[in-house]
């Protein structure tokens, strides 16, 4: 009597496999066609949403990135304004990381935006005007860490702005956005920590958008300023709207002296504490 062993079996004899298999592939391929219709970080895209003013983004280079977060990165941006010859910012790299679950959850979500290189150049004369944002686009925080500040004037020297680090979080066109910045004031030279919030944006009035927030004003060196010396700090908070802000607060000049420089004699006062309310 001749036995025979058994047949080996394959894995896609087993039914409930197959039709796993067959699931998962039917996933795959609708989430590919969904991503292909709703993707949205093309480079036309993207441009046209860095286009908050009437202008023309460029980039040097661009890509989008799959894993392990959706997104794209540009680098060489620069941004020119309509009526400007010369480019109102340039970023060396923007990095747009969103989630895949945003895309179909949430569409037009990001999670985070970080900006290497930021360098805004503000031209003397130049008047305010209306931003231009997609209401859709909701971002959970920007970064511009390392960034530059620089405001022409026709008559005066450049207002120059060290900016350490910048953090926007909550950013959309409906609510208040907060933010966290450290920077360089120019004069007198020191060192300012703002937090708080503002918005919604008033894109009618933008000088009527409302901002609060905490300020520290330290090392500020007074001796920048003929006839003075000393070493500044403040804080205090502040409320109103970007054209109006009232702030409360003290302001402590331990070393405060006025100098007379025609005959080098100083008069120094022991200590100077200012409440502004």
């Amino acid at each position: 009597m001749i036995s025979s062993s058994p047949s080996p079996r394959f894995p896609f004899r087993n039914p409930w496999l197959a039709r796993s298999a067959l699931i998962l592939l039917i996933v795959i391929v609708v989430a590919s066609i969904l991503l292909a219709i709703y993707w949205p970080f093309t480079q036309s895209d993207t441009a046209t949403a860095l286009e908050l003013l009437p202008g023309k983004t460029q980039f040097t280079k661009f890509h989008y990135t799959l894993f392990p977060h959706p997104g794209c990165v540009a680098e060489g941006v620069s941004f020119t304004r309509k009526d400007a010859p010369t480019p109102l910012f340039t970023i060396r790299r923007i990095t747009i990381q969103a989630n895949y679950a945003d895309l179909f959850l949430r569409p037009g979500y990001i999670s985070r935006i970080t900006l290497d290189g930021l360098n805004v150049q503000i031209p003397a004369g130049s008047e305010a005007a209306a931003f231009q944002t997609n209401p859709k686009i909701r971002i959970g925080a920007i970064v511009a860490d390392n960034s530059v500040l620089d405001i022409h004037r026709a008559d005066n020297p450049t207002v120059h702005f060290d900016i350490h680090a910048l953090t926007l979080s909550s950013v959309s066109t409906h609510g208040a956005i907060s933010y966290k910045v450290a920077m360089s004031n120019p004069l007198p030279p020191g060192e300012i920590n703002l937090t708080g919030k503002f918005g919604p944006w008033d894109y009618t009035d933008m000088g009527q958008t409302p901002v609060s927030g905490d300020y520290t004003f330290d090392h500020a060196d007074l001796s920048a300023f003929d006839g003075i010396a000393g070493q500044l700090a403040a804080s205090g908070k502040f409320s109103g709207t970007l054209v109006h802000i009232q702030t409360s607060g003290d302001i402590n000049i331990p070393d405060f002296s006025v100098t007379r420089s025609e005959d080098r004699k100083s008069t120094r006062l022991n200590s100077s504490h200012i409440t502004i309310s």
